[in-house]
């Protein structure tokens, strides 16, 4: 009898298939992912303020000049804000001394003095020296100069200083002279500081120094003697600025605060300093595109005294600006030349807005609580 021997492999083959089938649907899944970004943008409906100016930096300041520094917050974002403004000054002054003994040096220099320089300039006319000026330089030697023009006293009482003189002649000159006439020049002249070893700023310095006028400015008492064609000078002083006094002024800092907003506070400041006592007294005035307001009064700028900040009582609106505040800075003619010369002065304008709510007003202007009137007004701009 013929025996099928394959039928237990098939069926073990089979049991087998079953288990590979069993375990590959074991391992088999179906698996899905999703995901869904959410984004949360802020457009610009948040107050965004800023300064706005127009200044341009003058480098030759004179007395009883004004220079346009107009000075308004404009808001560029789209909601309303409130604002505050505060100054930051900064003032630099050389007061002048005066040399019986010694005239401009190097080593002065590297001290901090510096000469107070003379413009000869109107008497040297088109011409680089006074020599082509037709300047003839007058010593105290014997010797004649110019028709016999001749210094009178001895080398010695005039140290470095020099005196230069120019003859018209009579019947020449534009218009013609009707008598001999004499232009005299009297300085000290000035050697250049040598750059050699010098780098950065101590060599802009010198560079700088260099590229003024080469004559020292002198004070004496003259007298000229007509008959006998000599002039003398006596109580001859090297004119000198002396060590610089540099102040600033934070107006937030109470000891800093002018008593008057329309003056500068640091040159109150470096009047206050003895020495300086009356040189420097309200010569540096600011001007306002209209008056501060002496209480918190809607549309308008109030000062208040017991933080030193200038708020504007209103809000600004997104696109819009406030009025003006300072308006110009001025140096009255009281400001005395040998005082004022070779001055520094900066003011920094400083703006803090917030957005107009009573949380934020304490948050940030929590100073203005001590002042009920201006706490008042402000919390009569916000939404709650």
């Amino acid at each position: 009898m013929k025996t099928n021997k394959r039928k237990p492999l098939i069926m073990v083959g089979a049991i087998v298939m079953a288990l590979m089938m069993v375990l590959t649907a074991t391992f088999a899944w179906f698996s899905a992912r999703d995901e869904i970004v959410n984004r949360f943008r802020t457009g610009e409906a948040m107050a965004n303020m800023n300064l706005h100016e127009t200044f341009v930096e003058p480098d030759d300041w004179k007395p009883n000049q004004t220079i346009t520094k107009e000075v308004s917050v404009v808001n560029t974002g789209t909601a309303p804000g409130i604002v505050r403004v505060t100054f930051d000054e900064f003032m630099s002054v050389q007061a002048p001394a005066y040399n019986a003994d010694t005239a401009f040096t190097p080593a002065m220099f590297a001290l901090g003095e510096t000469p107070m320089r003379m413009d000869i300039s109107a008497h040297l006319g088109a011409h680089e020296t006074l020599a082509a000026a037709g300047y003839i330089q007058v010593t105290t030697n014997p010797s004649e100069l110019l028709n016999g023009l001749r210094l009178g006293g001895e080398a010695a009482d005039y140290g470095a200083a020099q005196v230069w003189a120019k003859l018209t002649a009579a019947g020449t000159g534009t218009p013609a002279s009707s008598t001999d006439s004499w232009d005299f020049v009297m300085f000290a002249p000035i050697a250049p500081l040598s750059l050699t070893g010098l780098e950065g700023d101590a060599l802009a310095a010198a560079v700088e120094f260099n590229a003024l006028p080469a004559y020292q400015a002198i004070s004496f008492d003259r007298a000229w003697d007509n008959d006998n064609r000599t002039l003398t000078l006596t109580n001859i002083f090297y004119r000198t600025y002396g060590l610089r006094t540099d102040m600033s002024a934070d107006w937030t800092v109470a000891a800093e605060r002018p008593s008057n907003t329309g003056f500068s506070s640091a040159e109150a400041l470096i009047n206050a300093i003895p020495a300086n006592a009356g040189n420097y007294n309200q010569n540096i005035r600011f001007n306002y595109t209209s008056a501060i307001s002496a209480t918190p009064t809607a549309g308008s700028w109030y000062f208040n005294a017991d933080d030193g900040w200038f708020y504007f009582i209103g809000l600004i609106n997104g696109g819009e600006s406030s009025p003006g505040m300072l308006q110009s800075v001025t140096m009255l003619s009281t400001a005395t030349g040998a005082f004022y010369s070779n001055m520094l002065f900066e003011i920094t304008v400083k703006m803090h807005g917030i957005q107009h709510t009573d949380d934020a007003i304490a948050a940030e202007w929590a100073n203005v609580g001590g002042n009920t009137a201006l706490l008042t007004a402000l919390q009569a701009l916000t939404e709650s």
